[in-house]
């Protein structure tokens, strides 16, 4: 069966049995998110999982940040922490790569009560040392829309 007629049956499924359709959408955007990742080779796979250290600056400020990564099939998961002037931020990422050299991460503060989310993409050089790239989200404090760029080492 390919991907596209587990895609139909599950839309087909979800969308009888609950009427309104959003199910199918939920499960659809969830199969077809998880399907479009690239696989990740063994050398990738060793290169990215590992404890990763550098900074991001946003707003003309720069913070330090660790990021703990590990490969799961074709998805890429983890835990960041950073410390701003007030506490210490810890957040969940998941991610993976749509093309071979950029590292797509979502992230979410990881309090869910606390709306703090966003996506991060980073290029992945072969036999990478330091990763840069650019975030962009809602800021945790000011609830409007941030970026700023990020370079990590391993």
């Amino acid at each position: 069966m390919t991907g596209a007629e587990i895609l139909a049956l599950i839309g087909a499924f979800a969308g009888g049995s609950v009427g309104t359709g959003f199910l199918a959408n939920a499960l659809y955007d969830g199969f077809r998110n998880a399907h479009a990742l690239l696989p990740i080779t063994d050398a990738r796979k060793k290169a990215i999982s590992k404890q990763w250290t550098g900074a991001f600056e946003q707003g003309g400020q720069s913070y330090s940040i660790s990021l703990n990564l590990k490969v799961n099939r074709r998805r890429i998961v983890g835990d960041v922490r950073y410390r701003d002037s007030f506490q210490c931020v810890n957040l969940v990422v998941t991610g993976g790569f749509y093309r071979d050299d950029h590292l797509h991460l979502s992230y979410k503060n990881k309090d869910t009560s606390v709306f703090q989310h966003g996506l991060i993409v980073l290029h992945v050089p072969n036999n990478p040392k330091t990763l840069t790239g650019k975030f962009v989200g809602i800021g945790r404090d000011s609830n409007q829309i941030v970026g700023g760029d990020i370079t990590i080492n391993a």
